[in-house]
């Protein structure tokens, strides 16, 4: 029983033309895109497990991570984290011919060098920013075209310790980009007007406590008292910030990661009610129903 929307290094490599990109290994590579070489592998979501920077040379189109919408464009860039679902929503099909963009992409244990928190990072930039798929100034892209090339020349070499080069290299290459990602999450910080800063951390970690547990999870109570609060005080909170009550973002990750079993595994509808940990069948059928407006079965089949 597969889940084919996860993804590694090497099966994302497999889906893209060889000569749109250079890699070393099962760990780290960078290519160089456009839209009739590389958007098929991102056509549906999925989870990638390790590190991803995209930057956007030419186009414009929509990248969603998780239950959020970002508009990418022209000298834009944005880092994705392992673990988030991603996938590209829509772009401008008269534009195709014109969309070019570049990733560079890690696993977790290339970069373990790199003393930023990527993470965290998406989540300040979250409370920050109203789109984290941040502009680049013209320096900001020289500097990172530099850099681009030089691995991307290194990634050509046949020499000793050429690996320990690029992944050297590389870290250096992703501690640029999150500096620059972090200089436009304290930019923002200082000029917008300042949250409680036990709002913004209750807010981080009920983020993270729901992507880790909403499949096993999906009371209100586990994550108040995870966080200490009561349920009515953490809903009340979580709105205030996002909009959202703390209960639609649980359900909306659930939901997330039942249509993408249903549309992209070979489970069972079954299966999937019990892997998600739904007490019955039934009770997956009427959750989903609820929030979809159709069936599981439904919506497999369309």
């Amino acid at each position: 029983m597969t889940e084919r929307y996860i993804l590694d290094i090497p099966t994302l490599l497999n889906q893209l033309p060889k000569a749109s990109y250079r890699a070393l290994g099962d760990d780290f590579f960078v290519a160089n895109l456009s839209y009739n070489e590389s958007m098929n592998f991102m056509k549906y979501p999925v989870r990638f497990n390790g590190f991803l920077a995209f930057f956007c040379i030419e186009g414009r189109f929509t990248i969603d991570i998780d239950l959020h919408s970002y508009e990418v464009e022209e000298d834009s860039l944005i880092i994705y984290s392992p673990g988030n679902m991603v996938r590209v929503s829509s772009y401008d099909s008269k534009e195709l011919s014109k969309l070019n963009f570049i990733i560079v992409a890690s696993s977790e244990s290339f970069i373990t060098d790199v003393r930023v928190d990527f993470n965290r990072l998406y989540d300040d930039s979250l409370l920050a920013l109203k789109n984290p798929c941040i502009r680049l100034a013209a320096d900001e892209r020289e500097l990172l075209r530099k850099y681009y090339e030089l691995t991307e020349t290194l990634l050509f070499q046949d020499i000793p310790n050429n690996d320990k080069a690029v992944k050297y290299l590389g870290s250096s290459l992703f501690s640029l980009m999150g500096s620059i990602w972090k200089s436009r999450i304290d930019e923002a910080e200082g000029s917008a007007r300042p949250r409680s800063i036990r709002a913004n951390a209750v807010y981080e970690n009920f983020l993270k406590l729901v992507s880790e547990h909403h499949s096993t999870q999906r009371d209100l109570k586990f994550y108040a008292d995870k966080l200490c609060l009561t349920p009515k005080y953490l809903s009340k909170l979580i709105k205030g910030i996002s909009g959202r009550t703390a209960a639609q973002w649980i359900d909306g990750f659930v939901i997330l990661d039942a249509k993408n079993l249903l549309k992209y595994s070979d489970l069972s509808v079954k299966e999937i009610a019990f892997k998600m940990h739904f007490a019955s069948v039934p009770s997956f059928y009427k959750f989903f129903n609820k929030e979809v407006g159709m069936t599981p079965m439904t919506y497999r089949e369309q």
